[in-house]
């Protein structure tokens, strides 16, 4: 899912939940855009594109845009993960401040879970860190 929809979605979370959280509704926008982070990192990971100035991120998003990274599936991208949604939970339990982190997240992974059936399937992406490293071994 392309980031403006995301952007989107959250944005419509910040206005529906700013009447109960207020200012903090704005920490959505974090986790609920800013969590494809993960997938620059695969990208620079993948390709040792390692110096940032001379492959900057919108090298990276063509990659995505024109999704050239169909034949490297499945992605492990880290911040789409179930163990990263339990750590917020978690988090959140402990930390109730958290919260908007929490829903931003669970509308990220909901809005990418939803794209992928319709689009594609959903075992495009790797899903747990702790999965995909007991199937190497």
């Amino acid at each position: 899912m392309q980031i403006i929809h995301h952007a989107v979605i959250a944005v419509i979370a910040i206005l529906l939940l700013y009447p109960i959280l207020g200012i903090h509704s704005l920490w959505i926008f974090v986790t609920g855009v800013l969590i494809d982070i993960d997938h620059y990192a695969w990208y620079v990971d993948k390709f040792r594109k390692y110096n940032l100035v001379k492959h900057n991120v919108f090298e990276a998003y063509k990659f995505f845009k024109k999704k050239k990274y169909k034949k490297h599936h499945p992605l492990l991208l880290v911040f789409h993960t179930y163990e990263f949604g339990f750590f917020l939970v978690v988090l959140t339990i402990i930390y109730p401040f958290y919260l908007p982190f929490l829903i931003g997240y669970l509308l990220h992974m909901s809005a990418d879970m939803i794209y992928d059936m319709h689009k594609y399937s959903y075992k495009n992406r790797l899903r747990s860190i702790i999965l995909t490293l007991l199937k190497k071994y």
